[in-house]
């Protein structure tokens, strides 16, 4: 496969970024070559339904998607683009993060660990056929 993976990067907008976490994510995403769609990006201009519209469509064309969450800090929006996301090819990245019972019925995986990330995410790709850029 030649095509670049575009994976979604989800993570709390409405509570307040997850800074140091999501700029770690992200940073793990462009050493794999992938290209990366972050929707909080989006809140740094004037909010309008439109942006809702981009995302669902961004969503429909994703490969994968990362969510950064810290179970300390409560969050609608980036549970909602999980459950819009219709695939099982989910990573959630965070501190003190433990693997629900809905999570492992969604097939999503979890991790809090960098390195670890790296790997699922190579994990995913590679299932999908894609060649990991290290």
């Amino acid at each position: 496969m030649t095509d670049i993976p575009l994976v979604y990067l989800a993570h709390p907008i409405d509570q307040g970024d997850l800074g140091h976490l999501t700029e770690v994510a992200a940073g793990v995403l462009g050493q794999a070559g992938c290209m990366t769609y972050d929707p909080g990006l989006a809140w740094d201009g004037p909010i309008t339904g439109r942006i809702h519209h981009i995302n669902l469509t961004v969503l429909a064309q994703c490969d994968l998607m990362v969510v950064v969450l810290d179970p300390a800090r409560l969050t609608v929006g980036a549970v909602l683009e999980m459950m819009a996301f219709r695939s099982s090819c989910v990573v959630i990245y965070g501190p003190n993060l433990q693997k629900s019972v809905a999570m492992e019925a969604m097939h999503w995986r979890v991790t809090h660990d960098p390195i670890e990330l790296a790997t699922e995410i190579h994990a995913i790709l590679e299932d999908q056929g894609y060649t990991w850029n290290n």
